[in-house]
């Protein structure tokens, strides 16, 4: 008897009880199917708000970086952010991925990456021509130059 395949998981279903950091551990899995597909539909509104809970931001603030409309703050948190907005805050759960990957191979258990890692992305450094590093998550470029950034202060590169 043939094996029936069982059936694609939508994009829904993949959020469906999905955590913020199921989602940031997505990322960094090789997952391809599922990254596309929730790259192609988009981030529900919901894990843009844990996200700036994490970061220690405002979601306002949050949404301004991303650029998503400030009215979608009114929306339902299944509603879901397509284009831009979806890949920034992509490169952003790629980047809190690895902050979390370097402090637990290096920091203190008790440290507080999420809130440093907001702080840290809001504070202008002569590594980023003088600007926040976040201002640099307008081009998937400029964000994995923040995350090269962040590797090279891994190994102690003064910055």
């Amino acid at each position: 008897m043939a094996r029936v395949a069982p059936p694609p998981l939508t994009p829904r279903d993949l959020m469906r009880g999905c955590s913020l950091d199921e989602l940031v551990d997505l990322w960094s899995a090789d997952a391809f199917a599922e990254r596309i597909a929730i790259e192609h539909h988009g981030i529900e509104i919901r894990f843009i708000k844990d996200l700036a809970a994490a970061l220690r931001w405002k979601p306002i603030e949050l949404f301004g970086v991303l650029g998503v409309p400030e009215q979608s703050r009114f929306a339902r948190n299944d509603y879901r952010v397509q284009g831009m907005p979806t890949l920034r805050c992509i490169e952003l759960l790629k980047t809190l991925g690895l902050a979390r990957e370097i402090a637990q191979r290096s920091a203190d258990p008790a440290f507080a990456v999420d809130a440093w890692l907001g702080r840290w992305l809001l504070t202008p450094s002569y590594a980023f021509d003088g600007l926040r590093p976040i201002d640099w998550f307008d081009t998937p470029s400029g964000a994995a130059y923040v995350r090269h950034i962040l590797r090279a202060k891994e190994s102690g590169v003064v910055i």
